[in-house]
Parts: C-alpha cells; structure tokens; sequence
C-alpha cells in the first residue's frame, strides 16, 4: 500500500507517531478550596506536534514544516489550536527573496 511523505519520512527517522487526542479537554474537579476549577487544554510540544503532523492537523504536514513554524513563532509548547494557528500563520507568510 502507498504510504503518503510525512509517515514514510517518520518511518525513515525511526520516530513513531505522537498520541495526541482529538480536542478532549481534561475533566473539571474541586479545587483545594472546594469551588470548580476550569477545565484545561492539553499542552503538547513541539516535537510531539511534529511526530504526529500527519494526523493532527487539517493536511498532512512534514514535521519539518511544523517544528519551522514553532521555532519562528518563538514557542516550545501550545494547545491543538494554538498548534494549528500557529502553523496556519506560518503557512501564509509571504517568501521575501533577497
């Protein structure tokens, strides 16, 4: 069967894919002080966003495309959707040439 670049490129580097959960945000509990304390986004890095760039976002992307992304937006970690805006940004800056 074809595999497509980016599991074939993953495959080559020996890395296995991330296990980044669909949008599943972290059960609510009490807090010390009894009151409800907010639910949180999972934080992934960027490395883990990489490994699992085929999967994780809208189109299969290279992992070199999102640690790229990552390193120009000067971040190490974010949410699945911090992750896809920041590579979205990425995508859309102009190439200047010199």
């Amino acid at each position: 069967m074809a595999k497509n670049k980016a599991t074939e490129a993953a495959e080559a580097a020996g890395t296995e894919q991330a296990n980044i959960s669909p949008d599943v945000p972290e059960k609510a509990g009490n807090g010390a002080n009894g009151e409800a304390t907010e639910a949180k986004e999972a934080v992934y890095t960027a490395a883990e966003f990489a490994r699992a760039a085929a999967n994780v976002f809208e189109k299969p992307y290279s992992p070199d495309i999102v640690m790229g992304a990552f390193k120009m937006a000067g971040k190490d970690t974010a949410t699945k959707a911090e992750a896809a805006e920041i590579v979205g940004k990425f995508l859309k800056k102009e190439v200047k040439l010199k």
